[in-house]
Formats: C-alpha cells, structure tokens, sequence
C-alpha cells in the first residue's frame, strides 16, 4: 500500500515538474520579458544605461 501511495506522489510531482518547466516557466518568462522591453521603450535611462551627457555639457548645471 505504502509503495502505491509512494509511487502516485512520485508520478504527481514529476507531472508537476514537467508543467512548470515547460509550459508556466516560458509563459512567465515571456511576459517578464514584454514587460522589460516596454520599461526599456518608456524609460531608456532607468536600467543603468549612462545618459548621453554629462554635468559639464549642461550650461545651467552648477557642481557644489
């Protein structure tokens, strides 16, 4: 009996694993990826991009 139980348990978790790894992980992963790419569209300079200028190219920019 125990080794039925076991062997259910066993078959569910590897149904388990095989649904995540191959059709929630990709779902995840592309809407993470729409979602980055629409921040990247909006807000160029947010994700560690240096911004094309610096504090001397601006003419009202006082360093204190």
């Amino acid at each position: 009996m125990a080794t039925i139980i076991t062997s259910i348990i066993t078959c569910c978790s590897a149904c388990w694993r095989v649904t995540k790894e191959y059709a929630i992980y990709p779902v995840k992963q592309s809407i993470v990826d729409t979602f980055d790419s629409i921040q990247e569209s909006l807000f160029p300079y947010k994700q560690g991009v240096k911004v094309p200028y610096s504090y001397t190219e601006v003419p009202s920019f006082k360093f204190p």
